[in-house]
């Protein structure tokens, strides 16, 4: 080796496990502060180092990756030229599946400079996902694509410049956080009650997929697509790389289907859209039920699905241009439809006790000294005549009291809870 040129190196090498990020110099939290928990780290990246170099290094080690994400056994080659590290990792094992990636390194300007191109198929989505951005919320196999590039001197801005494509597929897994056959069987209660997120729910599926298009950092996606057992869902969204944050909508329906893999996303059914949002480590997964009151025919579809007597309780009337709604010529707008339907579906408060007077009592036609009861004597003679009420014959020659107009109606519950939320 001369002075002034780069140092020569052959040669084969052995680890248990190599860290490239160590490597590079983003292996740690970022200096001189704590970070916020889930909050993306931020740590400086320095290859200056690779000009120094010009090396062709064979390379067997049991582990191989980046920060905490490893594959292995791997055998391999490391080329270092102008700066530049080329590595070429060849079909490995990965998280129970495989991997196969080509990555290269650019030291030799004034920002660091990073390209990958990998492909997985067969990883267990749960603990690669949580390796590499501490996302817990999809479990399955996964089988993605990914080809992105960026430059930075931090791991951050290096996060904010990525540009590329990614695609993804889970199968045979579940999206955690939120059960919607759950959301559909008890929707009436979610009405009432609201929504109240559960890290031990689930979504099971067959398929779930999406690809991405990588701008400054930001993933965006338009077609997410899920198939389940009597599941289908479509949805777009982001995600923030350097933030590690994500915010998607996702609408799910319930469908009378029971093809999984290879049916069909766009299959006819209920919906009710899904909001994910928040940091990685963390995201919130809520239903998004005021959509109902945008559909309200797809609102009525999915109460008579779901089991409700809608014909019954005639709740197509609230629908504008039904039957029922002006087009019967009694001149009564929506309003106050809702109103009568509420008053016949409400429950009827029990007739009144019979006043003292109302009662059969014998007559000895001496009237002129019948007195009215006074409000001092009220209650006792109320209180006398309760039970008398219950167990006294019926007089055969007493005028007989009116009936009540019909049957009593059960107290108030989950569906006039809900006609009063669709009302509102």
């Amino acid at each position: 080796m001369k002075l002034g040129e780069p140092l020569t190196i052959r040669t084969s090498l052995n680890f248990a496990k190599l860290d490239l990020a160590a490597l590079a110099g983003g292996g740690g939290a970022a200096a001189g502060g704590k970070q916020k928990p889930g909050a993306a780290t931020d740590a400086p990246i320095d290859l200056s180092f690779l000009k120094g170099l010009d090396a062709k290094v064979d390379i067997q080690a049991d582990k191989l990756g980046y920060g905490k994400v490893f594959a292995g056994p791997v055998a391999t080659s490391l080329t270092v030229t102008d700066g530049k590290a080329h590595l070429n990792v060849p079909q490995s094992p990965f998280y129970g599946g495989m991997i196969a990636a080509e990555m290269t390194a650019d030291g030799s300007g004034d920002a660091a400079s990073l390209a990958l191109n990998t492909a997985i198929t067969g990883a267990a989505a749960a603990p690669l996902l949580h390796d590499a951005a501490n996302f817990d919320r999809i479990e399955g196999t996964l089988d993605a694509t990914v080809a992105v590039s960026g430059s930075g001197k931090t791991t951050k801005s290096l996060a904010r410049s990525l540009a590329g494509k990614a695609a993804t597929k889970f199968s045979d897994g579940a999206f955690r956080g939120i059960d919607i056959a759950e959301v559909y069987n008890n929707l009436v209660g979610l009405l009432a009650g609201g929504f109240k997120q559960d890290q031990a729910k689930k979504t099971t599926f067959t398929e779930l997929g999406a690809s991405f298009a990588i701008e400054n950092g930001v993933a965006q996606t338009t077609d997410i697509s899920l198939l389940g057992l009597l599941v289908r869902m479509d949805g777009s969204g982001k995600m923030d790389l350097a933030e590690q944050t994500l915010d998607m909508r996702l609408n799910p329906r319930v469908v009378a289907s029971l093809a999984g893999q290879g049916g069909d996303v766009a299959v006819k059914g209920i919906g009710v859209p899904v909001v994910v949002q928040g940091p990685l480590s963390a995201p919130r997964a809520y239903p998004d039920l005021s959509a109902l009151a945008k559909d309200p025919q797809g609102a009525l579809d999915m109460l008579s699905h779901l089991g409700l007597p809608t014909g019954k309780l005639n709740l197509d009337k609230l629908i504008p241009g039904q039957t029922g709604s002006n087009a019967d010529g009694s001149g009564k707008g929506p309003a106050d439809l809702i109103g009568d339907l509420l008053r016949n579906a409400a429950p009827r408060p029990k007739a009144p006790p019979a006043a003292p007077e109302a009662a059969a009592a014998p007559d000895n036609g001496n009237t002129e000294n019948a007195t009215p009861p006074t409000s001092s004597d009220t209650s006792s003679e109320t209180e006398a005549a309760a039970p008398a009420a219950e167990s006294a014959p019926v007089d055969p020659q007493a005028d007989p009291q009116p009936a009540p107009a019909s049957p009593e109606a059960p107290k108030k519950g989950e569906i006039d809870t809900l006609l009063d939320q669709l009302a509102n």
